[in-house]
Order: C-alpha cells, then sequence, then structure tokens
C-alpha cells in the first residue's frame, strides 16, 4: 500500500482537492481508496478472518460504506488495530501523547485530541492490512495532519524535538501535498461553511480563532520542515483559487509517486494549484 497526504490549516481546501483527486484517479481506473473506503473494504474482508464481524461482512455493498465506520468502531478491529500500530510504530505514539501532556495545562481538548488520533492509527493500521501493494489511500487527515490537530494550539519551540520525532517515526507517505492559503482566506471560507471558530474543538472555548489559525500555519510550515528532514516528499500547492485548472497536474504528480527516497528541508518543489475551500 502507498500513500498520499495532504496538509493544510482549517479552510486550505484538504479536503476538496482530496476529494477531487480521489475522483479522478478512481475514474481513470487507478486502485485509489480514501481512508474510510478502506476501513469498508477491511471490514468486508475480515482481514485474516481475525477481524470478522458476522454482521459488517455481510452487508450489501451500499450500506458497507455507510455503516463500516461505526461497525469498526463497536468492533474487535478496532483494539486489534491499535496494538498491531502501537507495536509498529511506538516511538511516534510516545512523542505525540509527550506532546499533548505538556500542553494539558492549557489543552481544554486534549482528550478530543487523542481520540482523533487513536481513530487514525487504528484506521490506517485497517487499512494496511486490507489493501494490496499497488492500492492507493489518501488520506486528507492523516499523519502530517495529526500534527496539525496535536500541535499548532499555541505551538512554540517547546513542540519542535516532540513534532520533529514524531513525523520521524510515523508511517511515511510516497508523497504529502501541503496546500498553503493566508489566514485570512481560510477564516472566510470557515465562515462561508458555518464554522466561524476555526475547527470544532474550538467550539465552547475562549480560543482566538485568528490566534488559532496562526498557530496552524506556523505549525504546519515547520511540519513542511520536518517531514522533509524526515525523507518525505512534499509536493506545496496553492491553495488560494479555484480547484479546476491544474487538478490534472496534481493527480498526474499522485499516480507516478512511488516510495519516497528522501528529501531536505530545502527541497520542496511548489506548484500553483488553485482551489475552491
Amino acid at each position: 500500500m502507498r500513500s498520499v497526504e495532504f496538509l493544510g490549516i482549517p479552510g486550505s481546501g484538504k479536503t476538496t482537492l482530496a476529494a477531487a483527486v480521489h475522483s479522478r484517479l478512481v475514474a481513470s481506473n487507478t486502485s485509489a481508496f480514501t481512508l474510510a473506503g478502506a476501513v469498508s473494504l477491511g471490514m468486508k474482508r475480515g482481514v485474516g478472518d481475525r477481524l470478522v464481524d458476522p454482521v459488517m461482512t455481510r452487508l450489501p455493498e451500499g450500506l458497507l460504506h455507510r455503516y463500516s465506520e461505526s461497525g469498526f468502531i463497536r468492533s474487535n478491529a478496532l483494539l486489534v488495530s491499535l496494538i498491531d500500530f502501537m507495536a509498529a510504530y511506538p516511538m511516534a505514539v510516545s512523542a505525540f501523547l509527550r506532546g499533548q501532556a505538556r500542553r494539558s495545562d492549557f489543552e481544554l481538548s486534549s482528550d478530543l485530541v487523542i481520540r482523533w488520533f487513536l481513530q487514525l492509527v487504528a484506521r490506517y493500521q485497517l487499512a494496511l492490512s486490507a489493501m494490496g501493494p499497488d492500492d492507493l489511500l489518501l488520506l486528507d487527515e492523516g499523519f502530517a495532519q495529526r500534527a496539525i490537530t496535536g500541535f499548532a494550539h499555541r505551538f512554540s519551540e517547546a513542540d519542535h524535538d516532540d513534532l520533529s520525532s514524531y513525523l520521524a517515526a510515523s508511517p511515511r507517505p510516497a508523497l504529502l501535498v501541503h496546500l498553503t492559503v493566508n489566514t485570512h482566506l481560510a477564516a472566510e471560507r470557515l465562515a462561508r461553511r458555518g464554522e466561524p471558530e476555526a475547527t470544532k474543538r474550538l467550539w465552547g472555548t475562549d480560543t482566538d480563532p485568528a490566534r488559532f489559525l496562526a498557530d496552524s500555519a506556523r505549525c504546519a510550515d515547520y511540519v513542511v520542515e520536518a517531514a522533509g528532514g524526515a525523507g518525505w516528499e512534499v509536493l506545496a500547492v496553492d491553495g488560494s483559487s479555484d480547484l479546476a485548472p491544474l487538478i490534472g497536474s496534481v493527480v498526474d504528480r499522485v499516480r507516478s509517486q512511488t516510495p519516497a527516497t528522501g528529501s531536505s528541508p530545502g527541497d520542496v518543489p511548489s506548484l500553483d494549484l488553485p482551489i475552491d475551500g
């Protein structure tokens, strides 16, 4: 299994881009999956008979995708996948949790952040078990984005070591697509979507959404630097305008990817890709 991750601050357009890339790849007969689709595949196949759910594996195809997420969360598959991931990537888990422990004095939603992280690693491990070596997994909320989720709030130099260790120890994608957008435009997009507080983790808190977006942008820049230093291949795209004109160029780049051989933080190729947030 190969993976492509999308990184950006809230409102950058990463989910829109990931969905468009997935649709184009599937239309061209590329074996590409979203994480939800990969979870459905894993639940249907039972992944080596260890994770068989008698109900989920017998659902019609149309219902399987709809109910596989809730079925996965309630099945033994979740626990098995968590254990398998932690055994394979213990340093990544430790670095992420160290960062959360240090932030516990001001991070009001730390339990929610940790739950999101654990859900990601379990779903990723299930996908890894279910998908073939030539299948492509597209992650709009992958390990790089979980770094934003986990470290962006009041991001500072104190987070650098844990964040660098986390990225160095996490599963490395074939490509990390970084959507750049200024925070004012991101805030406007979120307001149009009915999310003026930037992210649901801020609802009910006194955190300034503008500050959170600024922290997220600083954190994203550091994630790109640290990911490059860890050998991730990074493609920077302009997320400020319409998506359509250059989507084919990004799809071609994604389709051509093989597991990364390493790059330095200074070797970040750039592509001006307009995005409709």
